[in-house]
């Protein structure tokens, strides 16, 4: 947490997930979409309803999708780690990205999904 008002923090934390040009994308262990921010949307090519709740192997292909499954993996294992990997758009082309990826956990120590940092790297 960020020092100082509780509140101010969010407010921050907000705004810098709205203004960023880096794609944030928050997924539960199995992988489902639980928030996106613009820049995600825009790397997608699709509006934030059509990726909300939807799993994140609905945005690539089978080589990728693999990928993927490898990273899920990795965040249950409580591994932070940055990846390569392409996210396909509706035209059916790929956008090759960097995903920052961390897993996230609550007060208790209970893994709740993990947080992506995404660049378009093309």
């Amino acid at each position: 947490m960020l020092p100082g008002n509780t509140d101010q923090a969010d407010i921050v934390l907000q705004q810098l997930l709205l203004a960023t040009q880096e794609g944030y994308w928050y997924i539960d262990n199995q992988g489902g979409t639980l928030d996106v921010n613009p820049a995600l949307c825009r790397i997608l090519g699709r509006r934030r309803e059509e990726i909300l709740g939807k799993s994140i192997y609905d945005f690539v292909d089978e080589e990728n999708r693999r990928i993927f499954e490898k990273q899920l993996v990795l965040r249950q294992q409580g591994v932070a780690d940055p990846y390569e990997i392409a996210l396909r758009r509706p035209d059916g082309s790929n956008v090759p990205c960097i995903n920052a990826a961390t897993p996230i956990y609550d007060n208790q120590g209970v893994k709740l999904g993990s947080i992506g940092l995404w660049t378009e790297i093309s």
